[in-house]
């Protein structure tokens, strides 16, 4: 959308933060708060820029000061980092979506115009 172009490391870093921020419209709390913040409604622990900036260079095993946050970490990497997919669910998800969808295309058409979508009707063999 903003016709911006990324390079790797980038979107390396981008991942790298998100990571460790978490995701609070999935449910995933930032690295240094414990599993159920979100639902409890405990603040989480606050991470500054500048200890991600430093951090980004090392390892998690090297920045991670005990066993829980090394956990929760990884637990982040695996709900956020769209990389860590499993091969099955990745597989599944492909199958579903590679067979077109069933129904009628009148009511589609009938839909765009009561709804004044003209941009979408000249694409709608699309669809």
């Amino acid at each position: 959308m903003t016709k911006t172009f990324y390079t790797k490391s980038q979107v390396d870093k981008y991942r790298f933060e998100h990571i460790l921020h978490g995701d609070k419209g999935d449910g995933v709390p930032n690295f240094l708060s414990p599993d159920d913040c979100l639902v409890t409604g405990v603040r989480q622990t606050p991470i500054y820029q500048v200890k991600i900036d430093a951090w980004y260079t090392q390892v998690p095993e090297s920045f991670c000061n005990n066993e829980k946050m090394l956990a929760n970490y990884y637990r982040n990497k695996k709900l956020v980092d769209l990389t860590e997919i499993p091969a099955d669910v990745e597989a599944a998800i492909l199958a579903e979506f590679s067979v077109p969808p069933v129904g009628a295309k009148d009511k589609i058409y009938g839909y765009l115009v009561k709804s004044r979508m003209r941009n979408l009707l000249t694409s709608i063999q699309e669809f």
